[in-house]
């Protein structure tokens, strides 16, 4: 299996060239501070995980359909928009290693900009003319916003289960992810149940991808992956590493309090030393590849193709990546 995403994504080259193209061709609000944002945001980059997903499981019939592109750009606007409402939630410094939109723009632009894209996401999958398409966009982007609210509630250190963690995820990422491989199989015209196990696929896949993520930031340095990996902590979120370093250290959550309040370089590095200790980032690795190994099997009744092996392999990726 290939473990570099940008040989994964290679026969993706075209398509994924012709999604950047539509998300530029709709960016114009009229509005310059909103458009220079918004160019702003999207020139930063990023893996294009949810518009690729999309592509491949709508090229497992063997073509890429019509509509499958500005399916593709919308579901990546959709993503752009919960990462701005993130970063003026968490109070974020830094997106992708430079200045997050909100401390950029400040947090009325930020707002703005990602009720924008919201909108005019939903609109480029209205136009596609398939309601089936249309309800499934909805209700993943409804997910996350839900995901988002019960977060403000659940993720902090006094009100933290395994059960909120999970919860939290499938709202706020599985969910969505599941959704875009869904569009996939909805826009090839494949049968009910095989939309139903790209569905499956999506929403192990999405919860594989949140806790290795939330894992890797754990495990690597805020320039390496271009965020600040403290934000969450400082903002009172908890996530799976905590949980299982808490289970296993009871000293472990009376540091986590004094940081949350003050948050000072050698709290962080004694709760860092425990967390090395207590095997709990293994713990939430091996979570993500059983997740996986879910997925995988969620494709079993697809016929080899290249959309087939490419969704393989970027299963793979996930819980081998460094970043």
């Amino acid at each position: 299996m290939k473990n570099d995403l940008g040989t994964i994504l290679k026969p993706l080259e075209e398509p994924l060239s012709l999604v950047e193209r539509e998300i530029r061709e709709r960016l114009a609000s009229g509005v310059p501070e909103i458009d220079e944002a918004a160019r702003y945001l999207f020139d930063l980059g990023g893996k294009r995980i949810r518009a690729s997903l999309v592509l491949m499981t709508a090229g497992l019939g063997g073509t890429v359909p019509e509509g499958a592109i500005t399916l593709a750009a919308a579901s990546e606007m959709i993503h752009a928009a919960t990462l701005i409402h993130d970063d003026i939630i968490d109070q974020s410094i830094m997106r992708r290693g430079s200045a997050s939109v909100p401390q950029k723009w400040g947090s009325r632009v930020a707002v703005l900009l990602g009720d924008f894209l919201y909108t005019l996401a939903l609109d480029m999958a209205l136009s596609v003319d398939n309601s089936r398409v249309y309800s499934v966009m909805v209700g993943g982007t409804k997910s996350m916003v839900s995901g988002e609210l019960y977060q403000l509630h659940y993720s902090n250190i006094d009100n933290i289960t395994r059960d909120h963690y999970y919860r939290i995820i499938e709202l706020k990422t599985a969910r969505f992810m599941a959704a875009c491989t869904r569009i996939g199989g909805e826009i090839g015209n494949m049968s009910e149940a095989e939309c139903g196990d790209l569905y499956e696929f999506g929403m192990n896949l999405g919860f594989a991808f949140q806790i290795i993520d939330d894992t890797l930031d754990l495990m690597t340095d805020s320039e390496a992956i271009g965020k600040d990996i403290r934000s969450d902590v400082r903002t009172g979120k908890i996530t799976l590493p905590f949980l299982f370093l808490m289970e296993r250290n009871g000293e472990s959550a009376g540091l986590l309090r004094r940081y949350i309040r003050e948050p000072e370089d050698a709290l962080w590095d004694s709760i860092m030393d425990l967390m090395r200790k207590s095997s709990s980032l293994d713990t939430c690795i091996g979570i993500s590849k059983e997740y996986v190994e879910r997925a995988v099997g969620n494709l079993d009744r697809f016929p080899e193709s290249r959309s087939r092996e490419m969704l393989l392999e970027l299963s793979s990726f996930f819980v081998s990546r460094n970043f």
